[in-house]
């Protein structure tokens, strides 16, 4: 039987890990009733070696963000608030 070659390409492996020592990121997307609408990402810092985890608080133009710890995919989101009308937004992730 012949042995088969395992290809090893820097994408997503499982809940957004990465191989080969890529940076993960995260995407985050901001949206609000009164139609605001707004992407910003989070990028990994730090070696996969040894666990990364430091992640960025990447800032938005048209939401107020309040960043709390980091988790496995990037930080979590405390607060969000759209700037434009004040109203409490949604996001995803």
């Amino acid at each position: 039987m012949p042995r088969q070659a395992i290809l090893y390409t820097p994408r997503t492996i499982g809940r957004g890990r990465r191989l080969m020592g890529v940076r993960d990121e995260t995407t985050y997307r901001f949206s609000c009733k009164c139609g605001a609408l707004e992407s910003v990402r989070s990028v990994e810092h730090g070696s996969s070696s040894y666990g990364g985890g430091l992640w960025t608080r990447p800032t938005s133009a048209l939401f107020e963000v309040k960043w709390g710890e980091d988790g496995y995919n990037g930080p979590t989101i405390e607060s969000l608030v759209c700037r434009a009308c004040g109203a409490p937004a949604d996001h995803s992730p």
